[in-house]
C-alpha cells in the first residue's frame, strides 16, 4: 500500500463522499447496492474533484471538473470486500459509448475498483459493468446516473 499523507486513508475518502455526495449527484432516490447471489455490489458516481489532491496522486487518479469517478465494491456473502475483474461502459443517450477501465485499489480491508470517466454537464449515463469475482460467473451490474460538471 501506498503512503498517503496526513494518516488519511483512500476507504475514508471514499466514505466522506459516499456520505456527502448522495445529495450533489442527486442519488438521495436512486440505489446504490446490487445484490448478486452470494454478492453485495456497491457503486457511486462522483466528480474527481472531490478527492483531496494528495489522495488522487497516490494513487494515480486524474482530478478534472469534466471527470467522474466511479467506485465499485464487490462483498462475498460474509461481507468481505472481494476482488474481482471489471469491465464496463457508459452509454449516453445519444447511444455514445465509453468504455471504463477499472483500477483496482486494495487496503487491508477493503478492495475497490475505481473507473474514469469524461463527461459534460448534466449528462445522463447508462452504466453496464460486468463483475467477474474469481471462479464464478459474471454477472452484470446496470445503472443510471445524470452526472455534473464541478
Amino acid at each position: 500500500m501506498r503512503h498517503i499523507p496526513l494518516g488519511v486513508t483512500f476507504s475514508l475518502i471514499l466514505v466522506l463522499n459516499a456520505l456527502s455526495l448522495k445529495t450533489y449527484a442527486g442519488e438521495l432516490n436512486q440505489d446504490s447496492t446490487a445484490v448478486f447471489g452470494d454478492y453485495t455490489v456497491h457503486y457511486s458516481a462522483f466528480n474527481s474533484t472531490f478527492l483531496l489532491p494528495d489522495i488522487a496522486a497516490a494513487y494515480d487518479l486524474v482530478r478534472a471538473k469534466d471527470q467522474t469517478l466511479l467506485n465499485i465494491t464487490v462483498q462475498d456473502k460474509n461481507g468481505k470486500s472481494i476482488d474481482a475483474k471489471l469491465d464496463g461502459y457508459a452509454q449516453n443517450l445519444m447511444q455514445q459509448k465509453k468504455v471504463i477501465a477499472f483500477k483496482t485499489i486494495k487496503e487491508p480491508h477493503a478492495v475497490y475498483s475505481i473507473g474514469a470517466l469524461r463527461i459534460t454537464n448534466e449528462e445522463v449515463f447508462n452504466f453496464v459493468i460486468t463483475i467477474t469475482p474469481e471462479n464464478t460467473t459474471p454477472f452484470t451490474l446496470k445503472f443510471t446516473r445524470k452526472l455534473y460538471v464541478e
